[in-house]
């Protein structure tokens, strides 16, 4: 199949947010674990549902099962996290553009864990980002150009991965760079903002995070 995936894991989710994206249309809506909950709260039913269940209800997948979603269940000694495999599953399936809520949440090392699945997804030719209750995260990588919108009380930050960044491009920003190198575990890239017109940020060399911060509660 080719087109866009949402999926839905058990972190922190905007419900407002997920329910408008689910709304705008997918090619295939994927639950990992837990997320089956968030999205059966909202009136839908996954084509897929992922994980060893550890955080499921029994009744809501025997529900899942009989309503005939797709259910491929995986014991708990295994050495990848529900979300990986969900991400796998559908990186597998060819799929263009993957949408995935609720990675983010209380456990920095899953969230850490989560963030770097969007390299993954990156090194197999999709198209990823992250979206949190304030934020969407995407990964930025060698010779690409990512354009913001302006929105009211949004700013971004760039956040390089190991070893770092070369020939960093910010224009139209509050802060602008022009061809700058930022080094794995600089701050330099934290808060930049909008003035009024679209942000463009490209760069050369390496791999970063590009975070996107709203206001919203």
């Amino acid at each position: 199949m080719a087109g866009k995936a949402i999926i839905v894991a058990g972190g922190d989710v905007h419900s407002e947010d997920l329910l408008k994206e689910v709304q705008r249309g997918y090619d295939l809506l994927l639950a990992a674990d837990s997320g089956g909950i968030v999205l059966y709260e909202l009136g839908y039913l996954p084509d897929v549902l992922i994980g060893d269940f550890d955080s499921l209800d029994r009744n809501l997948l025997a529900l899942f099962r009989a309503k005939g979603v797709k259910i491929t269940e995986f014991p708990p000694e295994k050495d990848w996290t529900d979300l990986e495999l969900a991400v796998q599953t559908v990186i597998n399936l060819n799929v263009q553009e993957i949408i995935i809520y609720g990675a983010i949440g209380d456990r920095l090392d899953h969230t850490l864990g989560n963030l770097s699945l969007l390299y993954q997804a990156m090194v197999s030719g999709v198209k990823a980002v992250i979206v949190g209750l304030r934020e969407r995260v995407l990964l930025l990588g060698p010779d690409e150009t990512l354009t913001l919108s302006p929105a009211a009380n949004t700013f971004f930050s760039l956040l390089p991965l190991f070893p770092g960044v070369e020939g960093v491009t910010e224009r139209e920003a509050k802060y602008p760079l022009d061809n700058a190198s930022i080094p794995f575990g600089s701050t330099r890239g934290i808060h930049n903002e909008f003035i009024t017109r679209p942000v463009t940020i490209s760069i050369k060399r390496g791999y970063a995070f590009v975070i996107i911060h709203t206001g919203k509660s």
